[in-house]
């Protein structure tokens, strides 16, 4: 095989000759791949997430947000598309560092720091104030931080008027956007982190879950009726966001522009939530950040929820008055939204193209499907 070849045309002889595809090693990417086809065209299989990132010896490996300790002192994420390194504990001013594309962007916590309770991709800093936890969770391409607060009393606390972080990214320019989130551009004008407006909410949806629940467990139907309601309402409720991951039915939420000055970020919780007579303990605050994907993908929900790169199960379709469901008192819509990149097949003539979605759950089994 000559060596002038392109690896496309090197491929794309193997696999004529083998009668199997070929993957194009050099056009692999972290969510993407190439194959050469033995009739001679090629396919690109794309995920609007990132699935592999490049290991320390350069050679490619699943995502893993799982975290580890190293020897220097800090809690590393074990093979994410950003490298994503938390403190272990000590002075804040290091509490995490993105680097990706060369660059490097740090945010530090105004005081010291408890050491972490590490589990799974989670690590979470106990009583960064009073009865107030912070927990930094590991994502394919950034993190969340939610800070955690657990009582009244402490939602009182003058510290939580406004939360302030240090934030620099040295050779990054870091600009607000009209979302209310922040972007982090090298001297280029070229996007590398980012991230969206930040949110609260409270725990009232999970109050609901626990009577919706009991509800059904003291149901008089008839065994076979229980099974059929249980195979239609529980896997429902397990497409809801753990509590600390994202508001679910029933939380009352709140967005929360971001504030940049100079190296300094703010986020204000909104008073009539954190203070509010209603408001549902334990309250979460969550500021996240991430990378530079060039695919992405949302969960909207009619009722105004967001859920931002959602991290596991999602539910879709119409949450109503059905089998005695939480929501049945406040109806509402949810869909999912996926956004891929297409520069790669610009140019390019196009055969066939399918989208493979894998649907775990939904409100209902009737109707459901993908347009």
């Amino acid at each position: 095989m000559a060596s002038d070849q392109s690896p496309e045309s090197q491929a794309s002889v193997l696999a004529a000759e083998t009668g199997k595809r070929v993957a194009v090693g050099a056009s692999t990417t972290e969510s993407s791949e190439v194959f050469a086809n033995p009739d001679g065209t090629f396919t690109q299989e794309m995920n609007a997430a990132p699935v592999r990132a490049r290991r320390s010896d350069s050679t490619w490996a699943p995502i893993d947000t799982s975290l580890v300790r190293d020897a220097g002192g800090s809690v590393r994420a074990r093979n994410t598309t950003a490298g994503l390194t938390f403190a272990d504990g000590g002075s804040g001013e290091a509490l995490v560092t993105l680097a990706d594309e060369g660059y490097e962007l740090k945010f530090g916590w105004p005081t010291a720091l408890p050491k972490p309770q590490v589990e799974g991709s989670s690590a979470t800093y106990a009583d960064v104030l009073p009865d107030v936890d912070l927990k930094l969770t590991a994502l394919s391409s950034g993190y969340t931080s939610v800070l955690v607060v657990k009582t009244a009393e402490a939602a009182r606390n003058p510290a939580l008027a406004t939360i302030t972080m240090t934030l620099t990214g040295g050779g990054l320019d870091i600009a607000p956007t009209a979302d209310g989130g922040f972007v982090a551009r090298d001297s280029d004008g070229t996007p590398v982190f980012e991230s969206p407006t930040g949110q609260m909410w409270d725990s009232a949806g999970d109050a609901d879950t626990t009577r919706a629940t009991t509800q059904l467990s003291r149901s008089s139907a008839s065994s076979a009726e229980a099974a059929m309601k249980e195979q239609a309402v529980l896997p429902a409720a397990g497409g809801e966001p753990a509590p600390s991951e994202g508001p679910g039915s029933g939380d009352a939420s709140s967005q929360l522009p971001l504030k940049i000055t100079g190296s300094t970020l703010q986020i204000s919780p909104d008073p009539a939530l954190l203070h509010g007579k209603n408001t549902v303990f334990p309250l979460y605050i969550d500021p996240p950040t991430k990378g530079i994907a060039l695919g992405d993908w949302t969960a909207l929900s009619s009722d105004g929820d967001k859920f931002w790169e959602f991290d596991g199960t999602k539910g879709v379709g119409r949450c109503s008055n059905y089998a005695g469901y939480l929501c049945s008192n406040s109806p509402y819509t949810q869909r999912l939204y996926f956004e891929y990149p297409l520069s790669s097949i610009h140019g390019k003539k196009i055969l066939d193209a399918a989208m493979e979605v894998y649907q775990e759950w939904t409100f209902t089994a009737i109707r459901t499907g993908t347009t």
